[in-house]
């Protein structure tokens, strides 16, 4: 059974994919949150990185992909 932190991480990487900027940097920074944990969203992260057309999205995109992954390669499993 996922945990309800498994079930959020879920839900942000879900919202990803919309394509209201406020919206997305705001799903962003919650997800920066997890540190580490949130590494299953790096794909997403590189997608919005790639899609994006406001250049404030596409910077959190990149800052909070690189922040992850180099937790997540730390093993810093908590907050970033």
């Amino acid at each position: 059974m996922a945990s309800s932190e498994d079930k959020m991480i879920d839900f942000h990487i879900s919202r990803l994919k919309d394509r209201q900027a406020e919206v997305l940097l705001r799903t962003i920074e919650e997800l920066l949150k997890f540190g580490a944990k949130a590494e299953r969203a790096l794909p997403a992260l590189e997608a919005v990185y790639k899609s994006a057309t406001d250049p404030n999205v596409k910077e959190a995109a990149h800052r909070a992909g690189r922040t992850i992954f180099f937790a997540s390669k730390n093993g810093n499993e908590g907050a970033v």
